[in-house]
This record gives C-alpha cells, structure tokens and sequence, in this order.
C-alpha cells in the first residue's frame, strides 16, 4: 500500500487485487454508509464489489484501524475500459487517454464537514497526476460541484446513469497542461 504525505493530510492508495481483505472491509463500508440514504439492497446492488473494483486504485483515509473514507481512481487507457460506462458513454469522444475515473467517494456521516471528502478528491488528483495521466473525470451531484469548479474541473454535462436519485454531473479536469506544482 502506497501513502500519499500532502497539504491534504495522509491517505493510503492500493489496487484492489493487491489486498482483497481491504477490498472487503470498503465493501462492508461502502454499502453500510450508502445504506443510510438508500435501502440495504439498493446500496448492496449499487455498491457492493464489482470486477472493476480489483482493477481500481483506491484512496483510503483512516483513523487508526477505522475506515473514515473512500474513494475510487481506475486508469483507461482506451475506452473499453471505462467503469460504468453508463455514466460516461455520451462523452466518449472527448476523452484523452490515458485518463483516470474518480469513483464511488464516501466519508461516514460521523467524520463529515471535516473536509475529508475534498481531500479524497485531491488525493486522487494527486494520484493521477504521479501516474501521468491527462485527464480525470468524475460524477457528482449538482449541490457538490462547486468544489470542484473551484479546482478548474469542467462540467460537461448530465449523468446518463439513473440508478441513484438526483442532478448527476459528469465532470473532467485536464491534467497535461497542468503545472505539476500549481493548485490541484
């Protein structure tokens, strides 16, 4: 497991075939917090493991051994390999690769209003950019973007997918003509 030390404070990265054992405990995690807003079975179908999950670089905050936050990065290199390709499908055409998916973001409701969801987006940018990648996109919700205009993200449009109630945004920062050092 790889640690990203910033201005962000301290976050874990991993593959998720690299440590199945955390890969279940951020499935346990992920399904008891999004089960505070959905049912049980929604939150287990939406975001229980997946195949794609083994594949994905995850961003773990803890505190001490507890799982406080998640988040998902997953490189494509061309668009065959898309993760929820549902969500990103229309915007195909104006993907550069390779380019990175942030995906599936969750703080339990105890440690919100701490900025640690903000973080777990910097984190991942961070992340992406040590990996060279030219590109990020993301989903997120109407009411949650600000942020991320604030970190030159551009918004491109509405989410396809409608599995989860609400105003989705697809969302892309361009990361090759970045500064490495200016603001993420």
């Amino acid at each position: 497991m790889s640690q990203i030390h910033s201005d962000v404070g301290e976050y874990s990265f991993f593959k998720g075939s690299d440590n199945i054992e955390l890969l279940n405990e951020i499935e346990c995690f992920r399904i008891r917090v999004w089960a505070e807003k959905l049912t049980l079975a929604k939150a287990t179908e939406r975001f229980g493991l997946i195949e794609d999950d083994l594949k994905t670089i995850h961003c773990v905050k803890f505190d001490g051994n507890k799982i406080i936050g998640v988040a998902g990065l997953t490189i494509a290199n061309n668009s065959r390999e898309i993760t929820d390709l549902c969500s990103y499908a229309p915007y195909l055409q104006q993907m550069c690769y390779p380019m990175a998916i942030m995906s599936r973001r969750i703080v339990d409701k105890k440690y919100r209003k701490q900025n640690i969801g903000s973080q777990l987006v910097l984190a991942r940018i961070q992340k992406a950019k040590q990996l060279k990648m030219k590109e990020v996109w993301g989903e997120i919700l109407v009411e949650y973007k600000h942020f991320l205009i604030q970190k030159r993200f551009e918004d491109m449009g509405k989410s396809a997918d409608k599995s989860i109630d609400g105003d989705w945004r697809i969302v892309r920062k361009k990361l090759e003509m970045d500064d490495q050092s200016a603001n993420l």
